[in-house]
C-alpha cells in the first residue's frame, strides 16, 4: 500500500492524512523532489534555440495528455523513499488510469486509480485481494500526485517560470518508438526541497509520449548523496475502453 509521498530531507505528512490514506493504499513511501532552474535559450531565459522549441512543444503535448497505455519501470536511488516498480498510464479519450505495483516480500501489490466517463475509483489488487471504491475525482490526486517528480518537470519546461538549457540529443528507440531526446541542464530546483542543482534526460515520441526520463538532483548541501530518478518505457499500445472499468465490483 502507497503512503503519502514526501521529499527528501523533508518531514512526513501529519498523522491524520496517514491514517485516512491507510486502508487505500499499499505500504510504499513515495517522494517527490521538484527541480529545475538554469540559464540559456528558454522559458524566462531569452529567446528560444531550435532545441527548446522542440522540447517545449513535445512537453506541451505530453502535458496535454497522450491517448495510449504505456508501461514504465521507474526506479530510484536516494530519491526520498520511492521504492522500485512499475508505472502503468491509460489515456483515452479524456480518461485516466494509472497504476502503482511494487513486489513485496515476493507478492505483486498494485494500487490503481481510475477516472472513466462512469465515475471515478481507487482500488488495490494483492494476491488475496481485489477492491475498488467510488470515489470523489478529487480523491485520484493520492494516487496521481505520486508522479509528481516526473510531471513537474515537462510543466516547468512550458510554463514560463524557469529558466533552463536544453541540448538535443540522439533519437532512440525505446519501446519500439522513436524518441526524441534531450539534455535538460537546471542550475536550480523545481518548486521546494533541499537546494541544489538538477540534470535530466528525457525522450518524448513525436506525439508528445513519454518514453524515458531520467533525473538528477545535486545538492548544494555535499553531505547530501545525489539524489537520482530514472523511468523507462516497457510498452507503448493502446488503450482500450474496457481498461478504465474497475477491477472489481465497486463499493460505494
Amino acid at each position: 500500500m502507497i503512503a503519502p509521498w514526501r521529499r527528501p530531507g523533508e518531514g512526513r505528512r501529519p498523522a491524520r492524512l496517514r491514517a485516512r490514506l491507510w486502508p487505500v493504499i499499499a505500504v510504499v513511501a513515495l517522494a517527490a523532489l521538484g527541480g529545475c532552474g538554469g540559464g540559456g535559450d528558454s522559458p524566462g531565459g531569452g529567446t528560444a534555440n531550435s532545441d527548446t522549441a522542440l522540447l517545449q512543444q513535445l512537453a506541451t503535448r505530453y502535458n496535454t495528455g497522450v491517448d495510449g497505455k504505456f508501461v514504465y519501470r521507474y526506479t530510484s536511488a536516494n530519491f526520498g523513499e520511492h521504492p522500485n516498480g512499475q508505472w502503468t498510464v491509460y489515456r483515452l479519450a479524456g480518461q485516466v488510469r494509472e497504476d502503482w505495483q511494487t513486489n513485496i516480500f515476493g507478492f505483486d501489490q498494485s494500487t490503481i486509480a481510475i477516472k472513466s466517463t462512469a465515475a471515478s475509483y481507487v482500488c488495490t489488487r494483492a494476491p488475496s485481494l481485489s477492491s475498488c471504491k467510488v470515489v470523489p475525482e478529487s480523491d485520484l490526486r493520492v494516487v496521481f500526485v505520486l508522479f509528481t517528480p516526473v510531471r513537474e518537470v515537462p510543466q516547468a519546461i512550458v510554463d514560463g517560470t524557469t529558466a533552463y538549457e536544453a541540448t538535443r540529443l540522439p533519437d532512440e528507440t525505446i519501446a519500439g518508438v522513436t524518441g526524441r531526446c534531450f539534455e535538460v541542464k537546471v542550475p536550480g530546483r523545481i518548486g521546494v526541497g533541499q537546494p541544489g542543482s538538477e540534470e535530466a534526460k528525457i525522450c518524448f515520441s513525436d506525439s508528445g509520449a513519454l518514453l524515458s526520463f531520467d533525473r538528477k538532483v545535486i545538492f548544494s548541501n555535499t553531505v547530501l548523496p545525489t539524489a537520482e530518478l530514472h523511468v523507462k518505457a516497457e510498452e507503448a499500445g493502446v488503450a482500450a475502453v474496457t481498461d478504465f472499468q474497475p477491477i472489481s465490483p465497486p463499493q460505494q
